[in-house]
């Protein structure tokens, strides 16, 4: 069989390559298209940053054994210094790290993003077998060498999913309506934005990455219009062979509708309280949500109701609050069929992002039938229909999302025609299956014209 005068070649290995196998939202992307296309009998590989399960077909992208030998001395010099020391030790451990790479030192005091990690350029060894795609996601997180994408690109045909901006900034993954990142990036209006940086080195940066992207072939997906439209608009476009819109989806065979009463009693929880759930890595702590107004929203709807109030947040380990009529519950687990019970035992599901790409949690929330109120903001529309699947609320206004929660624990009727409404829109248009087949099918499309042509380095 040939298409456009080329023999087709069915695709049988993929490799996915991301920052770790589990953590917050790109993880969890990355690790169930994994594992979809393991059930389908593809030969998959997973290649990640940091390991954290025992799978043995999640390799470790492990950039120490490539390194020197003076770095790889110092380094364990430095590792068996005693902890728990004097300043004097502490101050001995610093110089060696310092003097184990020099170079990561002085680029880091300048402002430069740190593309040394030398295993990249291992990547294809590291499979010990060909893939016939690699589908990479996060690549910031200290793991991997950006500056290999345009050798990589011609090797083997090479996708990305963005899942932030990271790849079209000068170091940010979420730029909060900064749009120097259109211009060439300088005067950075916050360098503690993750990834941060010491000092300016943003323009650097920036013109880096474009230079990388000229000289590179890459397939370029978003899962939300949102990001993809900046992308498109960014230095990333003049690497990019082609873009697609290809939504997040969630296993509906985990997460779907169940009864509240038996979710509550496996969980232990009361079943004649309010619960909300809200989920997100270190909620407290990260610059992409608004846990205080998710507090104040708890506050609140605790003193307007009767019933006890309880505020479930999925993603950090804390002890129970109480206040009032509130109690808060932290608790952070990577155990799917346990979060799929806190959704079906939750009345309503509060995501207040700040920014947002286009969430997984808010997928799984409508899956359940469990009404959403989240903040406008990124992608979220895209998966939100206001008033028919939940509310859409601004970022940061209490009393709007405080009202649309309000308003779901009073109304019975509303609160189960948003639920059906939830449940069916995602099935109609976010499931993993499908999520699955679109990747399968580009992945083919771009194999059938060539996969690998294009411009040279």
């Amino acid at each position: 069989m040939t298409v456009q005068g080329r023999e087709h070649r069915a695709i049988r290995r993929i490799a996915l390559v991301n920052t770790a196998d589990v953590g917050g939202g790109a993880e969890r992307v990355a690790s169930d298209l994994f594992q979809s296309y393991q059930s389908l009998g593809y030969e998959v590989r997973f290649v990640v940053g940091k390991k954290r399960t025992q799978n043995p077909h999640v390799l470790r992208l492990h950039n120490t054994p490539y390194r020197s030998l003076w770095t790889k001395g110092l380094w364990y010099i430095a590792s068996h210094l005693p902890w728990k020391s004097n300043g004097s030790v502490q101050t001995l451990r610093s110089l060696l790290l310092v003097l184990a790479r020099p170079h990561h030192w002085r680029e880091r005091r300048r402002g430069h993003e740190t593309f040394d990690y030398p295993a990249t350029q291992h990547l294809l060894d590291v499979l010990t077998w060909r893939p016939d795609v690699v589908h990479l996601h996060n690549l910031h997180g200290g793991y991997f060498d950006l500056r290999y994408l345009p050798i990589l690109s011609r090797r083997v045909p090479l996708f990305i999913t963005l899942h932030d901006m990271w790849m079209f900034t000068g170091h940010c993954a979420h730029s909060f309506g900064c749009e120097r990142w259109r211009t060439g990036c300088g005067a950075c209006p916050d360098l503690t934005i993750h990834p941060p940086l010491q000092r300016d080195g943003t323009q650097f940066n920036l013109a880096r990455k474009k230079e990388i992207y000229r000289r590179s072939i890459l397939h370029v997906a978003s899962p939300s219009h949102w990001l993809l439209d900046k992308a498109k608009t960014s230095v990333l476009a003049a690497g990019a062979h082609d873009f697609r819109v290809l939504p997040n989806g969630v296993d509906t065979t985990i997460f779907r509708p169940g009864s509240r009463k038996e979710a509550r009693q496996q969980l232990g929880l009361p079943e004649d309280c309010v619960i909300v759930l809200s989920v997100g890595n270190r909620m407290r702590r990260t610059r992409w949500r608004d846990y205080g107004m998710a507090f104040s929203v708890g506050k609140t709807i605790a003193e307007h109701e009767h019933r006890r109030i309880i505020m479930v947040f999925l993603g950090e380990d804390a002890e129970l609050e109480r206040h009032g009529n509130l109690t808060i519950i932290f608790e952070r687990t990577a155990n799917v069929q346990r979060m799929a019970r806190y959704y079906q035992a939750a009345d309503v599901y509060l995501h207040p992002a700040l920014v947002d790409n286009f969430p997984l949690s808010v997928l799984e929330a409508m899956a359940s039938g469990t009404p959403v109120v989240a903040t406008k903001v990124g992608g979220i529309p895209e998966q939100v229909v206001n008033g028919t699947t939940g509310f859409l609320v601004p970022p940061r206004d209490v009393r709007a999302a405080q009202g649309a929660v309000l308003r779901l624990l009073q109304d019975d009727g509303l609160w189960h025609r948003l639920s059906t409404a939830s449940a069916t829109r995602v099935l109609e248009h976010f499931t993993l299956a499908h999520q699955t087949y679109q990747y399968l099918r580009w992945y083919q499309e771009v194999l059938d014209r060539g996969g690998i042509k294009g411009r040279p380095l």
